[in-house]
Parts: structure tokens; C-alpha cells; sequence
């Protein structure tokens, strides 16, 4: 992720890289998938402000589906974030109430109208927070698949 930006709030002002490994079992009835990966960022420095290090994001997303027909799939899912305090290297110290870590649990279904197109309804509710808003949100996701 680049820096750049006109509003403080869309443009974090520190480079930054987002790696993920990411994976996909299928089996007969069941199938399992998701992402793991790290977000590490460089030291933001800005003029006449002190120099932060920001912390670094670790994450992963894993979903458990059952494949109940070839129409219908329910699931099982599992977000967990942990991301390390922020260092002020203009005072040298972390940032008070700086790292912040949630899990998050969810349920959904997964519609497999053809081979190129799904709709996807789940729900997800924070069991553990720290130092972050916690989860209670409802998601929907449409996949069309091109050839």
C-alpha cells in the first residue's frame, strides 16, 4: 500500500505490505478455506510531528462449509486479529492502549446458484476484544466466476 492520499483519514502516510497465504480443501461433503497473513508497516514521519512506528497486524480468516446439497452449503467461520502497539520513536516508548487483538465467530450459507455465480449470507459476533470495536455485523457477497 502506498502513502499517498488527500485526506488523513484514507491515506495512513507510511508504507505498508499486506502478505497473505491463502487456501482452499475441498473434499466430497466438506471443505475448508481461508487466509493467514501479516500486515507490516513502515515508520510514518510527518513534519513537526513526532515519528510512529506503527503496529504490526497479524490475521486470519478460516471457514468450515458442509456442502448439504450441491445448492446449499452452510459454514463456520473464525476472524482473529492481533496487531502490536504502536512505537513513537520520537519519544521512545509504545503508545499507551496501542495493541489491540479480537476473535470473532460467525455462521453463514453459501448458495451455488451454477458454476459461476454465489450468494453468500453470514453473521459474525466478537466473543473477545481488546483495545478495538468489536464485531456484530451481517455480510452479504455475490460471486460471479468469468471464464
Amino acid at each position: 500500500q502506498t502513502p499517498s492520499g488527500t485526506r488523513d483519514t484514507l491515506a495512513a502516510g507510511y508504507w505498508s505490505n499486506i502478505s497473505s497465504f491463502i487456501f482452499d480443501y475441498e473434499w466430497r461433503h466438506f471443505s475448508f478455506d481461508g487466509d493467514a497473513g501479516t500486515v507490516v508497516g513502515s515508520t510514518k514521519h510527518r513534519p513537526g510531528q513526532d515519528s510512529y512506528f506503527p503496529g504490526v497486524v497479524f490475521y486470519s480468516n478460516l471457514r468450515f462449509s458442509w456442502k448439504a446439497t450441491r445448492l446449499v452449503e452452510p459454514f463456520f467461520a473464525l476472524d482473529w486479529q492481533n496487531v502490536t502497539g504502536t512505537y513513537n520513536h520520537s519519544r521512545h516508548r509504545y503508545v499507551d492502549n496501542s495493541s489491540s487483538r479480537e476473535v470473532a465467530p460467525g455462521v453463514g450459507i453459501m448458495f451455488n446458484i451454477n458454476r459461476r455465480f454465489s450468494f453468500t449470507a453470514r453473521y459474525t459476533h466478537s466473543v473477545e476484544g481488546r483495545n478495538v470495536p468489536e464485531s456484530n455485523a451481517y455480510y452479504v457477497k455475490f460471486v460471479y466466476l468469468w471464464p
